[in-house]
């Protein structure tokens, strides 16, 4: 290991290094493109269409979402990207409860490097007990939405929580990775993974949305944006 940082501190080397795995990167990406041409050549994908699954699969679990103030409970990455506008204008549709750790951390705990099962089933725990104490506050949870995979939770526990008249709702921002199209110690690492206990996939890849659809999971674009009452021309320049 340390041999293999001191060659990358050549730069010839980390330059060859980068490219050689820049190339593989595409290869793998056009191969699960095409892979997956093939399997939604047939499905005819609409916005329309993903709506109509998504509102049947909340009125087969008799959830009514009232226009009162609604639960929400956020699974975060990344603190700072979070509070760009998207925690703000969660806020403008309910009470958010940002997912914290055992130690009152932000993040979710991650896989380092080998897939752990102990992994997933501490989170699980940790998830169910959170929102439990939500509820054992008097408070209530009608969504949950959040940016999580599927070696960082178990569909087991995403399904436990739909039985609770949750809304499952998951925000994927790395699906132009080829890794989580292919399975790895048995599971899709990457949302895929998690779709059995999804009621919805918000992806910023519009071409992955068919591929969701494809795996039975509606799934609708979500662009990247910023909350314009945060970001906006400074009157000043600067």
């Amino acid at each position: 290991m340390e041999l293999k940082k001191k060659l990358k501190k050549i730069d010839f080397i980390y330059d060859c290094n980068a490219y050689i795995k820049s190339r593989i990167l595409k290869r793998n990406a056009r191969k699960i493109e095409k892979e997956y041409r093939n399997k939604t050549s047939k499905l005819n994908y609409s916005e329309e269409l993903v709506k109509d699954i998504f509102y049947k699969k909340i009125r087969d679990r008799k959830i009514t979402l009232n226009k009162e103030e609604l639960g929400i409970v956020w699974i975060g990455s990344n603190k700072e990207q979070d509070y760009s506008g998207f925690i703000q204008g969660l806020r403008r549709y309910g009470k958010v409860f940002e997912y914290m750790d055992e130690n009152g951390d932000y993040l979710l705990e991650n896989q380092k490097e080998k897939f752990n099962q102990e992994l997933i089933h501490r989170n699980d725990d940790r998830l169910l007990k959170f929102i439990n104490d939500i509820f054992e506050n008097g408070k209530k949870v009608d969504i949950l939405i959040g940016q999580f995979w599927g070696n960082c939770f178990s569909v087991e526990v995403l399904k436990k929580i739909q039985q609770m008249k949750i809304i499952t709702i998951n925000v994927s921002m790395d699906d132009r990775l080829p890794n989580l199209w292919k399975k790895s110690n048995g599971i899709y690492p990457g949302v895929l993974g998690l779709v059995q206990g999804l009621d919805l996939v918000l992806t910023t890849s519009s071409e992955c949305c068919a591929r969701y659809l494809y795996h039975n999971c509606p799934a609708l674009y979500w662009p990247l944006g910023s909350d314009p009452h945060i970001f906006k021309p400074s009157q000043k320049k600067i």
